[in-house]
């Protein structure tokens, strides 16, 4: 399962690796508002088709016409509400600290450009973006061969950790080679962040309750992150520059590193089963 995620959901890194440095030299060529446009039109040029004829419509599973959940047994189990889920300290310790991961991680690479151009100029920037992208590429792509075999919790701090790292010395660093190999490193575990929470919710939580569950977690963390960008933006009018709000950033991904440690009790609807 962790393999099959992990490859499906590289769409966006791929984007980021092929798309973002093609903006930034459309708009250094044709300024900023046809590079929009153009990018507008390649947008729908590709996802229109995608949409209207490469989609299929999605196929009843057994069961759906007579009620049944199928063949796993999961129909017997008690599903947990969203009320129950919410009062669940597990629960809690897999979407906060997702939900300020992704705070952080949406900030930054929203204003990746902004930071990098002022060090080593716009095309380099862009260049370091794609390197960024490419390593969430990689990263997920390789943790999807051994990831069915780790203790997901015990790799999430770790990632979050060594995000918390990349950020702390792209504060302090103005040279080029740093900034390339911090970002590698921060890219390496961007993909994987939206991955492992819905890999350790299938994990930890009964089967029946994943669906609800998956999406929780995930709103909780949309409705988290659509800040991120504006609390990058605010911190770096504050304090005038964007060392202190990475600083602070770093400190918000050791507090996620930690909590992500903390399992609680299972839930009552919980099994031992591993996907």
């Amino acid at each position: 399962m962790g393999l099959a995620v992990s490859l499906a959901l590289n769409g966006a890194s791929a984007g980021g690796i092929v798309v973002l440095p093609l903006l930034v030299y459309l708009t250094a060529k044709f300024g900023f508002a046809s590079a929009m446009a153009i990018g507008t039109i390649f947008a729908a040029f590709i996802l229109l088709p995608a949409v209207f004829y490469w989609i299929d419509k999605p196929k009843p599973t057994p069961g759906d016409e007579s009620g049944e959940t199928g063949g796993n047994g999961i129909g017997e189990e008690t599903a947990l509400t969203r009320r129950q889920a919410l009062n669940t300290f597990r629960f809690w310790t897999i979407a906060g600290p997702f939900a300020l991961i992704l705070l952080v991680q949406v900030g930054f690479l929203v204003h990746q450009l902004a930071l990098l151009e002022i060090r080593v100029g716009r095309e380099q920037a862009g260049i370091i973006i794609a390197v960024t992208t490419g390593m969430a590429v990689l990263g997920r792509v390789a943790m999807g061969f051994v990831i069915d075999r780790l203790d997901l919790r015990i790799v999430s701090a770790v990632s979050m950790l060594s995000q918390a790292l990349a950020l702390a010395i792209i504060a302090f660093t103005n040279d080029s080679v740093v900034l390339y190999l911090a970002c590698a490193l921060f890219g390496a575990s961007v993909g994987n962040m939206i991955t492992f929470p819905t890999l350790i919710i299938r994990r930890e939580f009964s089967l029946v309750d994943f669906g609800m569950l998956a999406g929780l977690a995930t709103a909780i963390g949309q409705i988290t992150y659509a800040f991120g960008p504006m609390m990058l933006g605010v911190l770096r009018d504050v304090h005038g520059n964007y060392r202190s709000p990475l600083l602070i950033c770093t400190v918000l991904q050791i507090a996620a590193g930690i909590i992500v440690l903390l399992r609680g009790k299972e839930s009552g609807s919980a099994t031992t089963s591993r996907a």
